[in-house]
């Protein structure tokens, strides 16, 4: 455990944190090609990139978890949408569509950029599966029971077999499964998930598609 860290040091932190969502860009159009050697690069500097998120957030969050601030209150929408305008330039025929079974959702403001890093993530790695299969959907579905926010991430693509569990914890998960797909960050995202109070699990996953599920404390009602 980091303890006792500076403010400037976590500020650099974050700044580095930042810095490594820039690279990811580069890494992701890596991975696309057909190039074996640059998709062994992409492995490579996927490893680099979500071992240094992991040590940014451990500074970040040192000593104490900031309290939540009950008035920074943003739509889930919101992060949804900026998420699927990153997603759309690589998607090429994957059509991405965004569900709420609830009528606009909140979430804590500060909890804004882990989740968002999340669903990135997954929602990368279900475009990937899909462009091998010539395209398909990929869903946002937000739902969920009156004390917890569900957020399924679910694709049309060809599934992470039978160790996808085992892939959440899995120091070394920065890698491609048999028939392609890419497992970029799912370690990353399982830790921001904890961070947020919550967890990630994987659903369901078989030959015609997976689904990631994300679950996360509901707002605290305001007073």
């Amino acid at each position: 455990m980091i303890r006792n860290v500076p403010s400037s040091m976590k500020q650099l932190a974050h700044d580095v944190n930042g810095l490594m969502a820039c690279a990811q860009f580069s890494v992701d159009s890596l991975a696309l090609s057909t190039d074996v050697m640059a998709r062994s690069r992409a492995l490579q500097l996927q490893s680099v990139i979500d071992n240094t998120v992991l040590y940014c957030r451990e500074i970040m969050l040192a000593a104490q978890e900031p309290q939540k601030n009950v008035k920074g209150r943003i739509p889930l929408d919101d992060v949804l949408q900026n998420v699927k305008a990153l997603l759309v330039p690589a998607s090429k025929n994957v059509v991405i569509k965004i569900e709420a079974s609830q009528k606009a959702p909140q979430i804590y403001a500060s909890d804004k950029a882990r989740l968002h890093r999340i669903l990135t993530n997954l929602g990368r790695n279900a475009v990937h599966a899909m462009l091998g299969k010539n395209g398909g959907k990929l869903l946002f579905r937000v739902w969920g029971p009156p004390s917890v926010l569900w957020i399924d991430v679910s694709d049309e693509g060809p599934g992470i077999g039978s160790d996808a569990v085992q892939l959440l914890n899995d120091a070394s998960e920065a890698r491609f499964a048999h028939g392609g797909r890419a497992r970029f960050g799912l370690r990353t995202s399982s830790a921001l998930a904890k961070d947020l109070g919550g967890e990630l699990q994987v659903v369901k996953t078989t030959a015609t598609g997976t689904t990631f599920r994300l679950s996360i404390p509901r707002l605290v009602p305001k007073s």
